[in-house]
């Protein structure tokens, strides 16, 4: 297993092998790799690809992992032309689609994954237009529905819950129900990590969104 973790603020982006015994960090063969302002990371649930977005320059940049050294390959054409991140981009759970929050505009950037090299592709018709600002986006467990909390002009800090299904061929989005309005001061998200063993170990956190 492999610890990615960002430096936000800092360009760094890490990876350690974890021993399983012990829990020490190893660092990984030409780690820590420099990076244009982090934004977080997410891998594909193969563990296969690695994306992370640039917030200074509105990217993302993909790697290939190697999974038996760690070391960390720029995927071909990276890095992606996306938004301004609020967090780390979401990826489906068959590992073929990422889609990725801008903050500056009510927009989802979408794109296909390339199972081979980890390349992005956009989506046909991405990004795709919301209406308003997008906070988060998640996908649920079966990969046909994607949710992203927004906050809208009117009524002041208002947030909306967007409903989306997903095009399982194209990995296209579109609007799947009425938007559901909030006017609490927060917003819990809960998000679940599962790892690829066997039996798969996961763990739910709580994001909460003022």
């Amino acid at each position: 297993l492999d610890a990615i973790l960002t430096g936000p603020g800092h360009g760094t982006l890490s990876v350690a092998a974890i021993d399983q015994t012990s829990g020490v960090l190893t660092s990984a063969p030409g780690s820590p790799y420099t990076v244009n302002s982090p934004g977080g990371s997410s891998a594909t649930p193969d563990s296969r690809f690695l994306y992370v977005p640039n917030i200074d320059n509105r990217t993302i940049t993909g790697y290939a992992i190697n999974r038996a050294t760690g070391v960390l390959t720029l995927a071909p054409n990276s890095p992606f032309a996306a938004g301004l991140p609020i967090d780390p981009p979401t990826i489906d759970p068959s590992g073929r689609f990422l889609y990725a929050t801008d903050q500056e505009n009510p927009r989802v950037f979408g794109y296909r994954i390339d199972g081979s090299t980890g390349e992005l592709t956009p989506i046909a018709g991405s990004p795709f237009a919301l209406g308003s600002r997008s906070l988060a986006l998640r996908v649920d467990s079966t990969g046909r529905f994607a949710y992203v909390l927004s906050k809208t002009a009117a009524p002041a800090d208002a947030l909306a819950l967007h409903s989306f299904s997903i095009d399982a061929t194209t990995g296209a989005i579109t609007v799947a129900g009425t938007m559901h309005f909030e006017t609490t001061p927060s917003y819990i998200l809960t998000i679940r990590a599962t790892d690829t063993l066997a039996p798969a170990n996961q763990v739910d956190s709580a994001l909460t969104i003022d």
